[in-house]
């Protein structure tokens, strides 16, 4: 029998001014954990504008993944 895998997440409300990410990890473009070999480990820069993309299911939009460090301006 599989064991229940848990996930937890958070909500972080930031000032609406805050428009500069800096990041550490796989990017500089969306990431998931099947795209990880196209999006090097590295330091990205982008501003929120940039990283919104109108997907379909509007959850998906700006995901990092593997992030060490961020920077939020």
């Amino acid at each position: 029998m599989l064991q229940a895998s848990y996930r937890f997440g958070s909500v972080i409300t930031l000032p609406l001014d805050y428009e500069d990410i800096t990041y550490y990890g796989n990017g500089p473009y969306d990431t998931y954990c099947d795209r990880l070999r196209g999006s090097p480990a590295a330091l990205h820069s982008q501003t929120v504008t940039d990283s919104f993309v109108p997907y379909l299911n509007p959850q998906d939009t700006g995901n990092k993944t593997r992030v060490r460090y961020i920077l939020l301006t």
